[in-house]
């Protein structure tokens, strides 16, 4: 996060800072900044740093990798609220300047604590090459879990069903644009807002020539549909007419029975 104030009367003005002068002193004194050389297998660029010193091997410093990665996004041990109402925030590791620190208005706090947020679904940790999500080299490279299945009696309609089960499993790396929408943006493209039905996808167009060639057909039947209504919109629901008329409908009586004698 940039040390600026990120809206408000003073946007783009540094935040205030707890210097330390003597531990910036004693920085420019020792000339730690221009002697730093990074051993092997680290560099330090922009500000950020890529170590690769780790081997698969050593458990202890993996875990402490792992701790790393997954720590929070604020110290509540380095977080204060001091008497005039303004918000304290401590850094881990002063800086060469001795800048231990920032203070701010618990609404400037609060803004910058919600720029690290992430928004819904998205991903923290993004993969490239052979570990990337839609790569046919992955399965190649992750280690999957050994399944173990006990073979049954199938017959060839079975084993058919199957085959194409296995095919289309393969496929499932391929996440379609209508599922991606509603995982990202829960948005459901294929859900019809009036009747709501469900559309089905019958294939994904992707030549533009092809594309422009159904799309001219589509508006050519809304035209048509159109000019049939008199110029009203085919999707518009119609006017209001009363129901149907029903004929009567008349029960026919049995025949009038003659009186029972049992005396008979």
């Amino acid at each position: 996060m940039k040390s600026l104030v990120p809206f408000g009367p003073g946007a783009g003005q540094p935040l205030k800072r707890l210097i330390d002068p003597d531990l910036g002193l004693a920085f420019q004194s020792s000339g730690w900044g221009s002697q730093y050389v990074p051993p092997p297998l680290v560099v330090n660029a922009d500000g950020f740093s890529l170590r690769a010193l780790i081997r698969k091997g050593q458990r202890a410093q993996l875990e402490k990798l792992c701790r790393y990665v997954t720590r929070p996004a604020i110290s509540l041990e380095r977080f204060d609220v001091r008497p005039d109402g303004m918000v304290s925030w401590l850094l881990r590791k002063a800086w060469r300047d001795g800048t231990k620190g920032f203070v701010m208005t618990p609404y400037q706090f609060m803004a910058r604590l919600a720029a690290l947020a992430p928004h819904p679904r998205e991903h923290q940790l993004t993969y490239q090459g052979v570990l990337a999500p839609a790569s046919s080299l992955r399965d190649l490279v992750v280690p999957r879990p050994v399944v173990r299945k006990e073979p049954k009696d199938v017959d060839v309609a079975d084993e058919d069903g199957s085959k194409s089960a296995e095919e289309r499993s393969k496929d499932q790396r391929y996440i379609r644009w209508a599922d991606l929408l509603k995982r990202v943006f829960s948005e459901d493209v294929l859900k019809r807002p009036r009747c709501r039905g469900r559309r089905h996808m019958i294939s994904v167009i992707t030549d533009p020539e092809t594309a422009r060639k159904v799309l001219e057909g589509v508006r050519a039947a809304a035209r048509r549909s159109s000019d049939s209504l008199g110029g009203r919109d085919p999707s518009s629901p119609g006017p209001s007419r009363s129901p149907p008329a029903e004929p009567e409908v008349r029960i026919p009586m049995p025949p009038r029975q003659g009186r029972l004698d049992f005396g008979k």
